[in-house]
């Protein structure tokens, strides 16, 4: 996510950074900038308003602001009262904006700056906050759990013997030489030619729920029950081994998948679309929004080859 642009007179639509990260902005040379930069504090309310403007784009996509393809009128935000500051970045100016914060601008006239995404531990939470555009197999995504649990065994093995810290890109290193060495112990090599055996179907315990992750494990509420809102047992179902070549929309299948509590469950979907080895899966009584991207490749995407009555079938 490292940019260099040279820009005409060019203006940004209004974005937050992907995955709610920092950015930092270096101007090398050239016309000056123009940003706009709504406080944070205001970000939802900022939302509301450009979901009522541009409802349309908000129907096809919860997340449509990461298109980078609406822009509002700094007057209109005054009027709003949504607050919001302007600075005028000049040739060797440096700007750096704040996770989850939401800003545009123009330029001026031809000019060359350079942008990249950066992190530090403070943005963790909003990492953890951030959603994500499902138009796309390819929007940037960070799996925060795997990225947090390597962030505590850094800070617990980031000393040597003698007391000096590691950089995290040393730690990394030796982590994945150690990995390695680990790795030639427990292989056992065999002279004799390898035989590579079709994968076969085997039979799976399905569940079924409305929301994928958030609300696996809450309740329903109120007086009517809300349908699918429970992690609850469906069926035991036939999983095939998927073929790319047979794919296509309106294709049932299983996924493999992790609930908020890291227990990996089979869930019923359907696939929505197919784009460069990637399927859409929609999940049956949930919204079009919790549909997920999953590779076609990745161990997780099974044909539904129906019931069955046999759990070791």
């Amino acid at each position: 996510m490292n940019d260099t642009f040279l820009f005409l007179v060019l203006t940004s639509c209004v974005f937050s950074e992907d995955m709610n990260l920092l950015s930092i902005n270096y101007l090398h040379a050239g016309a000056p900038k123009y940003w706009y930069a709504i406080a944070q504090e205001d970000s939802g309310r900022f939302e509301s308003l450009m979901e009522s403007m541009f409802s349309h784009q908000a129907n096809a996509c919860p997340q449509f602001l990461r298109h980078k393809r609406s822009l509002y009128s700094p007057s209109l935000l005054t009027k709003a009262g949504i607050s919001y500051t302007t600075q005028v970045q000049r040739a060797g100016d440096i700007m750096i904006t704040f996770p989850g914060c939401y800003h545009f601008g123009f330029n001026t006239g031809f000019n060359c700056a350079e942008s990249t995404n950066f992190a530090v531990p403070e943005w963790v939470p909003f990492g953890d906050q951030a959603k994500i555009c499902m138009c796309h197999p390819h929007s940037v995504r960070i799996g925060m759990r795997r990225f947090k649990a390597l962030l505590n065994q850094f800070e617990d093995d980031a000393f040597t013997n003698d007391g000096r810290k590691l950089t995290y890109v040393e730690w990394a290193k030796d982590f994945i030489r150690s990995k390695k060495k680990m790795t030639q112990k427990q292989e056992v090599w065999d002279e004799t030619p390898k035989v590579f055996k079709k994968a076969k179907p085997f039979t799976v315990e399905v569940m079924t729920l409305s929301s994928r992750r958030n609300n696996a494990e809450k309740k329903p509420t109120g007086k009517r029950k809300r349908k699918g809102k429970e992690l609850e047992q469906d069926h035991y179902r036939l999983a095939i081994p998927i073929k790319a070549s047979g794919l296509k929309p309106q294709t049932r299948v299983i996924c493999l998948l992790e609930t908020d509590k890291n227990v990996e469950c089979y869930f019923r979907g359907s696939i929505v679309d197919v784009v460069e080895r990637h399927a859409k899966i929609h999940f049956s009584g949930s919204s079009r929004n919790e549909d997920v991207w999953l590779t076609i490749d990745s161990g997780q995407l099974f044909v539904d080859g129906g019931s069955t009555s046999n759990p070791n079938a």
